[in-house]
C-alpha cells in the first residue's frame, strides 16, 4: 500500500492505494457499431485509494476527459423485470413517506428519465431532470407535458430550477470530486430547509466483502461505505436523516435535510476495524477470484457443457 494525495471527500491525506488494474476501456455502457471499434476503444487505469480517515474510496488515476456520457450511453436497467419493480417500489415508498404529492422534483443524472417519470406520474409530480445522456424519443408525449429535461450536466448555471424533492440516483459514484459536487447541490437548495434530498450509490461494503469486480469499472471512480457517505453530506451542509442498504444489499441510499452552515472539512471520524481489513486483503481475494473463475470456465470447456456469458451485470438484478 503507498500513500499518495488528498481525499476528494473528506480532505484527509490518509490515502492509500490498495487495488491497481492497468488499460482498461474507460466506458462500460457505450453501444459501438463494431468490433474493431471496440478494440481501439479508449483504455485508462484503475488505481483504487482508501482514506483511512472517512472510508471513502477513489480511483487515483480517474481522468475524467476519458469518459463520454452521450446519447449512445445506455445506462438504462429498466428491462430487468426484478429492478422495475424495485424501482416502482422504490418510488411508491418515498412518496408516500415524505408525502411528494403535487410537489416539483428535480433529478440530478436522470438518465433515460424512467424514475423521474415514475415519481412524477405516481404522485401527480412535475419535475426537471438533468442528463448529457437523456434521448428524447424514449419518452412519450404524456411525460414531457409534466417534466422538462435538460441535455447537459447538472451545475450551479441551472441553480434557478428549485425542488420540494432533490434526487440523484447512481450518479455520485461516477464523480471524482464528490465534496464539490454535494456543495453544489447544497448551494442551489439555498434557504430551504424542508427541501429533501435522496442519494443512491453503490455500497462498497458489498463490493469489498464480495469481490464483486463487475461493480468496479473506469466511470465509477468514487465508493461509498454508510459511514463516508454521511460524513460526506454532514460536511457540506445536511442533516442526515437515514442512510440503508437496498435491492440485496447492493445499493447505498441517503435521505437528508439542508441546514445552515458546514461542518469543518476535516474528517472527524475513524474507519472501522473490518472494512479495513477488507481493504488490505482485497487484491489477495480478487486474485483468488479471478483464479477460481478461470478454472470453472476451463472444467466447463473441457467436459463441454454449454456456456453463456452475462453481460452488463453491473446495477442489474442478480441471476436468481
Amino acid at each position: 500500500m503507498s500513500r499518495l494525495g488528498r481525499c476528494p471527500s473528506c480532505g484527509s491525506s490518509e490515502l492509500q492505494v490498495f487495488y491497481e488494474v492497468r488499460g482498461i476501456p474507460t466506458n462500460s455502457c457505450i453501444q459501438l457499431s463494431s468490433a474493431s471499434e471496440a478494440k481501439a476503444y479508449p483504455t485508462g487505469d484503475i488505481e483504487l485509494a482508501y482514506c483511512g480517515a472517512c472510508e471513502f474510496i477513489s480511483n487515483l488515476a480517474f481522468d475524467p476527459g476519458l469518459t463520454e456520457y452521450s446519447g449512445r450511453y445506455e445506462e438504462t436497467q429498466s428491462y430487468s423485470p426484478t429492478f422495475s419493480e424495485f424501482h416502482a417500489r422504490l418510488a411508491r415508498d418515498l412518496i408516500e413517506r415524505y408525502q411528494l404529492k403535487g410537489k416539483r422534483v428535480i433529478e440530478i443524472g436522470c438518465g433515460k428519465g424512467e424514475f423521474l417519470e415514475m415519481l412524477c406520474e405516481l404522485g401527480n409530480n412535475e419535475g426537471v431532470g438533468f442528463d448529457p445522456g437523456f434521448c428524447p424519443d424514449r419518452v412519450g408525449n404524456g411525460t414531457l407535458s409534466r417534466v422538462t429535461f435538460v441535455q447537459d450536466f447538472y451545475s450551479e448555471a441551472y441553480a434557478r430550477y428549485q425542488g420540494d424533492f432533490v434526487c440523484c440516483k447512481m450518479t455520485l459514484e461516477h464523480i471524482s470530486d464528490t465534496r464539490e459536487f454535494v456543495r453544489v447541490a447544497r448551494k442551489s437548495i439555498g434557504d430551504r430547509p424542508a427541501t429533501l434530498v435522496f442519494f443512491q450509490v453503490p455500497s462498497v461494503e458489498r463490493i469489498l466483502a464480495e469481490c464483486a469486480f463487475e461493480d468496479i469499472y473506469y466511470e465509477h471512480c468514487s465508493y461509498f461505505s454508510k459511514r463516508s457517505l454521511s460524513g460526506l453530506f454532514e460536511r457540506c451542509g445536511f442533516r442526515v436523516l437515514n442512510v440503508r442498504t437496498e435491492y440485496d444489499d447492493q445499493y447505498l441510499t441517503i435521505e437528508a435535510l439542508p441546514v445552515a452552515g458546514e461542518r469543518n472539512a476535516k474528517c472527524e471520524t475513524q474507519s472501522r476495524p473490518q472494512l479495513a481489513h477488507q481493504v488490505r486483503d482485497f487484491a489477495d481475494r480478487m486474485a483468488a477470484k479471478r483464479v477460481a473463475w478461470n478454472e470453472q470456465v476451463g472444467r466447463a470447456l473441457d467436459a463441454g457443457t454449454p456456456s453463456s456469458g452475462w453481460a452488463a451485470c453491473s446495477h442489474c438484478s442478480r441471476p436468481r
